[in-house]
């Protein structure tokens, strides 16, 4: 199953496989793959995907690349001169953004390191 996860993806992806390689199945949702993929296929996930599909499927194999993928970056964009009465919830949201996204990182490192580990 083939995603197109971005610019540089393709970039990386063009550098590592031939060019003639056809994939069975296109898709640009993660979401729609989990519902088409089936035990002779396989797909290219950033480590938050594969740690979902770990959970949601018992019998898949999770292996890391030699040549890592580029890496995702991910923007929070807030106004500069928010409306005063939206100032205080902005930070809060911004808090919880940076808080939550901590966890993740602390989750992942762990899935990451289960992977190396098996």
């Amino acid at each position: 199953i083939f995603l197109n996860w971005g610019d540089q993806y393709m970039k990386w992806h063009n550098d590592c496989f031939p060019s003639n390689a056809t994939p069975r199945f296109n898709t640009d949702s993660a979401l729609l793959s989990f519902d088409v993929l089936q035990e002779d296929m396989w797909l290219i996930v950033p480590l938050s995907v594969a740690s979902v599909l770990s959970k949601i499927f018992n019998n898949i194999n999770i292996l890391t690349f030699g040549s890592n993928p580029p890496f995702r970056s991910i923007y929070m964009i807030a106004n500069k001169n928010p409306l005063n009465f939206n100032k205080e919830f902005i930070e809060e949201f911004k808090g919880l953004v940076n808080t939550g996204m901590k966890e993740q990182q602390v989750k992942l490192s762990q899935f990451r390191e289960n992977l190396v580990n098996m």
